[in-house]
């Protein structure tokens, strides 16, 4: 089951308009489970404060936005068709990174659809279903660069940064990202990876302030990044490939 939020129809059109009550009555059945009871305090999430409002901005239902892409392994642009018949694929609703796409290390999606990202949003999450048959480890980012190239302009979580899974029965975990040092430059430490236990299903939330770009010290908030983006991205730190769908931003003012 998915959690859907609509803010914005223009944003997200029509089709999620119909999705308006599956959400809401998921949301306070989730409430009503006592998930702040448990809950760590220090990362908010929609999930256990009604005040967090969520826009989606990328639904995978079709590839309405999806312009072209990046491949890390080649260090070249791809064009659209592509890159989601051989790398991104569309499927079930969602979002499905392959082998082909786990061979090129890294794949960088320019998405027009993020350009519509809240300019007052707080944090950013996705959903995501790990059926690869182990624990997971992966970046999941945004992009700045116009072609999607993560090896210019990306963002994700940063080292010792936290971020929040919540399950789909509504149970929330506060994770830490692990310390990850430049690998040509020891003791300088940069940005982590996120990290979902085998058969995790549900959604990722993470504040934008937690965010750092790739092989930098420098972060989301900082730069402004959220007035450039051009898309996302992918990379799995340990060959595991699974679903995503539902792109969303939160916060109080979205």
């Amino acid at each position: 089951m998915k959690f859907y939020a609509i803010i914005n129809k223009n944003i997200l059109g029509s089709d999620c308009m119909k999705k308006i009550v599956a959400f809401m009555a998921a949301a306070v059945l989730v409430l009503c489970m006592g998930i702040g009871a448990t809950a760590d305090e220090e990362i908010t999430t929609p999930w256990d404060d009604s005040s967090l409002k969520i826009a989606v901005v990328e639904t995978f239902d079709n590839d309405e936005g999806i312009t072209g892409g990046y491949i890390g392994m080649s260090n070249t642009e791809v064009e659209k068709e592509d890159l989601l018949l051989d790398y991104a694929e569309l499927w079930e609703g969602g979002m499905y990174f392959g082998p082909m796409a786990l061979g090129q290390v890294w794949v960088g999606l320019v998405d027009t659809n993020l350009k519509q990202a809240p300019a007052n949003a707080e944090g950013f999450g996705f959903y995501v279903k790990n059926d690869s048959g182990f624990d997971a480890s992966f970046s999941f980012e945004l992009c700045t660069a116009a072609n999607g190239d993560m090896n210019n302009g990306a963002y994700t979580i940063g080292s010792n940064k936290s971020y929040a899974l919540i399950s789909k029965d509504g149970i929330k975990t506060v994770m830490t990202a692990p310390e990850q040092e430049h690998p040509y430059a020891p003791g300088t430490i940069i940005h982590s990876y996120f990290e979902v236990p085998e058969d995790f299903e549900g959604w990722v939330c993470v504040p934008l302030e937690n965010l750092q770009m790739n092989f930098n010290s420098q972060m989301f908030v900082e730069a402004g990044a959220l007035t450039k983006l051009t898309g996302f991205g992918w990379l799995s730190k340990d060959g595991s490939d699974f679903l995503f769908d539902n792109l969303f931003f939160y916060g109080s003012g979205v």
